[in-house]
């Protein structure tokens, strides 16, 4: 994903959003969920999108075309203590270089929250 920037928090989570639908889609996948901890993006990608913020409808117009990609795809609000893992991979990527790739090697603290959230993680990279 290109490096970006958002000119708030709901709309780089928004961003987000739309990078994780279209990896999913690459991925194959047939039935995703994506937990957010802001309910007004997901009561925007689930309700009325014309209701939302007027700059994030491209945005959620676009991930309402990517999800048309799965059978089964939901979008669900999940408490700020469940979005541990990416509160930290939001850290780490604002302390460190931009060029480094963590999907097949995160970094040994990244893996440490993965797995206490029961998810499957690759090693960690050497840090």
């Amino acid at each position: 994903m290109p490096i970006c920037h958002a000119e708030s928090a709901i709309m780089a989570q928004a961003i987000a959003g739309l990078e994780g639908c279209k990896w999913a889609s690459e991925l194959g996948l047939s039935e995703v969920c994506f937990e957010y901890d802001s309910k007004e993006l997901i009561e925007s990608v689930k309700g009325n999108i014309k209701r939302g913020r007027w700059n994030l409808y491209p945005l959620l117009s676009r991930i309402r075309e990517c999800n048309s990609n799965f059978s089964n795809c939901n979008w669900a609000w999940t408490g700020r203590k469940n979005d541990e893992a990416v509160d930290h991979l939001a850290l780490l990527a604002l302390s460190r270089s931009s060029s480094e790739v963590w999907v097949s090697r995160p970094p040994t603290s990244l893996v440490h929250n993965l797995s206490r959230d029961g998810l499957p993680c690759p090693p960690p990279a050497s840090t």
